[in-house]
């Protein structure tokens, strides 16, 4: 990024000039603004970050702590604006302006693919598709268009986005092999085949792509987190609860935020906590309440501890959501995944006594599906 210093934008536009003014001034995008109090041996300390063409405020936060933990709290300031703005520039990016293959058109539609990604839900996924399409009728050979495309379209599959499945996976496939044979070892190809492996049920291999995905950027977060979930189920969940946190700790922002506290709920689950899976699946609700994978381990969850009223309430918000989803595609998924299998078949059955008979209760009270 090109930083300009607060020395300039008081010279160039004065103190009281409005946020705009600084985009159409100085060409900069992004504004970081803060005031700093001193009290005894405590600061008080706000900061935010506001996008200056959008005008609409990006992050902030209110520190008041003792003095000597100011350096911690630049870490925490840094690490939150880092991560606020890390889904805006990756490495992909740069290689192409270095091998002079960068398309700023094709660019630009990328990036509204992944505003678009920050809203879960089937329009927004159609949305996601349609502007990568626009980037590769643009530039045929973006590899990293490929890619994306393969991991929106591996979402569609599993969060039933799609009204023809055998269609998409076959697109799915076709997108990831194309950005495999352009850019075998670019990190977020390598991405996208961690990612649709680990939706295909390729435990194995999904951790092998992931691995080297995160080798060569390892500050990409979901890389991270998917790589963590895809651990836990394979059996070392303290490594993989690891890799989740450090992701959700560095991606606050991020718009797969709250499909992370998904994964790490579940992979609390396969390691017997249930209290911790609680917390996460509720994070996960609040952070997206269109995610409605996350109301079923919810509603399972509070059926487990029979609060049974709460398990109706996220059980039938998770129907609203997916019309017709039933517990048997519910299971086969979480077959795939390796869940089932992570967990125990035998502590599987017994998590779930009772439930399908739950499910079809709750699913024959709402009205039929349109």
């Amino acid at each position: 990024f090109r930083v300009v210093p607060v020395s300039t934008i008081e010279a160039v536009v004065g103190r009281e000039a409005d946020k705009s003014a600084y985009n159409r001034t100085l060409d900069a995008r992004y504004i970081v603004e803060g005031g700093l109090e001193k009290r005894g041996q405590r600061f008080r300390l706000r900061v935010s970050l506001t996008d200056g063409v959008r005008g609409q405020q990006v992050w902030s936060k209110h520190y008041d702590e003792e003095i000597r933990t100011f350096l911690e709290v630049q870490d925490d300031v840094t690490r939150n604006i880092a991560s606020a703005l890390q889904t805006q520039v990756n490495l992909s990016n740069v290689r192409q302006i270095e091998r002079g293959e960068f398309d700023l058109e094709a660019y630009h539609f990328i990036q509204l693919a992944e505003e678009a990604r920050r809203t879960y839900s089937r329009e927004a996924a159609n949305s996601v598709v349609s502007h990568l399409e626009s980037a590769l009728q643009l530039q045929p050979d973006n590899a990293e268009a490929h890619a994306f495309m393969a991991i929106q379209l591996s979402q569609n599959l599993v969060s039933r986005f799609t009204d023809n499945p055998a269609n998409t996976f076959v697109r799915m496939q076709h997108h990831l092999e194309r950005a495999r044979a352009l850019a075998p070892d670019d990190p977020r190809v390598l991405q996208a085949a961690g990612v649709v492996a680990s939706m295909t049920g390729r435990h194995e291999e999904a951790a092998q792509f992931l691995s080297e995905s995160l080798l060569r950027n390892p500050n990409d977060p979901h890389t991270r987190a998917v790589y963590g979930w895809i651990l836990g189920v394979l059996g070392d969940t303290q490594k993989g609860i690891e890799l989740l946190e450090e992701a959700m700790a560095a991606g606050e922002h991020h718009p797969r935020y709250a499909i992370w506290a998904s994964y790490l709920g579940g992979v609390y689950s396969i390691a017997g906590d249930l209290d911790q899976t609680r917390a996460l699946y509720k994070l996960s609700v609040a952070r997206n309440p269109y995610f409605h994978m996350a109301y079923i381990g919810k509603s399972l969850n509070h059926f487990n501890f029979s609060e049974m009223e709460s398990a109706r309430e996220a059980l039938d918000t998770a129907l609203s959501l997916a019309c017709g989803f039933t517990f048997q595609e519910y299971e086969q998924g979480l077959i795939s995944f390796g869940y089932v299998s992570a967990v125990g078949q035998k502590t599987w059955q017994e998590q779930i006594t009772g439930f399908p008979a739950f499910w079809d209760t709750v699913a024959s009270e709402r009205p039929p599906c349109q």
